[in-house]
């Protein structure tokens, strides 16, 4: 778990499609930059993959596992000592598998795309 080591929800809100919005703040402070780069922070891809996760299995209310990802674009960088406060809007659908289409942002600039498929755990 990520949640409040890496990050901190601060709001979710659910829109009447199956898209959710989840405002996260990342901790600047967080081990993972020690190693990441010294100095130079930025979070790495696979933290933010895990949160968007994260996030999922909170509105679904279980423990899920990557099932695989169709397509991952990092787009900008993530310092968080440049912004830690990013919004992750999601689009999730359930059948055999729980698709999810996800964005993460900042105020000035996207950072990742996400189309992915989750499992039960």
């Amino acid at each position: 778990m990520l949640e409040n080591k890496f990050y901190k929800l601060l709001d979710l809100h659910q829109s009447e499609d199956d898209s959710y919005l989840f405002k996260v703040e990342l901790n600047k402070d967080c081990d993972v930059y020690k190693g990441h780069f010294p100095g130079s922070p930025i979070a790495p891809g696979v933290c933010n993959i895990q949160m968007v996760r994260e996030c999922v299995e909170r509105v679904l209310s279980k423990k899920l596992r990557i099932d695989n990802i169709k397509q991952v674009k990092f787009i900008s960088l993530v310092n968080p000592l440049d912004n830690t406060l990013y919004t992750i809007s999601c689009k999730i659908s359930v059948s055999d598998k729980i698709d999810v289409c996800a964005n993460m942002n900042s105020d000035s600039s996207d950072c990742m795309t996400i189309k992915m498929s989750l499992v039960d755990l």
